[in-house]
């Protein structure tokens, strides 16, 4: 991206140079911006700075009360949400497929306007059925946050189905999984007096 810091060391110093020395040298998994964000080339040096580590831990960011109305500000927004930031698989695990990471949790409370909010959601929506985002109407709210659901949310049974295996879905529509039989129904056994 170009702007006016070719690097976070370009940054004058103060708390958003801190903030993006903490990404490069301590692997933090979220960072705290809020009225940091004062122009869109603080936004793009930001992004550059999470795009050069090698290890992406980052997963929460807030940004509340930041200066993000501008539509250049929404669009480096919208490439923040869609990126997915590939990790090296850690030692010893097996894992199927790449070891991705993602922007979980944005806080955007008074730093987004209504005009630009449904293009913000309409990108954080394509990330997955897990990911929730505030209505139509709230980027002023103090509550316009963007999350991914926990993996223990419980699904619609159409996003279920497609979590599910296939070979879990057709066992339960064949009646598999149940208790056969189950308890008998009877008197208990009274001691005798």
């Amino acid at each position: 991206m170009s702007g006016k810091y070719a690097t976070w060391e370009d940054c004058p110093d103060g708390a958003l140079k801190d903030v993006l020395r903490s990404i490069v040298s301590d692997s933090p998994t979220s960072l705290v911006l809020d009225c940091l964000i004062r122009e869109v080339d603080d936004l793009a040096i930001l992004i550059d700075t999470l795009r050069l580590v090698e290890l992406h831990t980052v997963h929460t960011i807030s940004m509340r009360y930041c200066n993000l109305k501008s539509e250049e500000a929404m669009e480096l927004l919208v490439e923040l949400v869609s990126d997915a930031w590939e990790n090296e698989k850690p030692k010893g695990i097996i894992t199927h497929g790449p070891n991705l990471s993602i922007i979980e949790v944005l806080y955007l409370s008074e730093s987004i306007n209504e005009k630009s909010i449904g293009e913000l959601r309409g990108a954080w929506l394509k990330q997955g059925w897990q990911h929730a985002a505030p209505g139509l109407g709230e980027a002023a709210s103090p509550m316009c946050t963007f999350r991914r659901k926990l993996k223990s949310y419980a699904p619609t049974k159409e996003q279920r189905s497609v979590m599910l295996p296939k070979w879990v879905i057709e066992n339960e529509a064949a009646g598999g999984g149940k208790k056969k039989g189950g308890a008998k129904k009877g008197k208990a056994g009274k001691k005798k007096k």
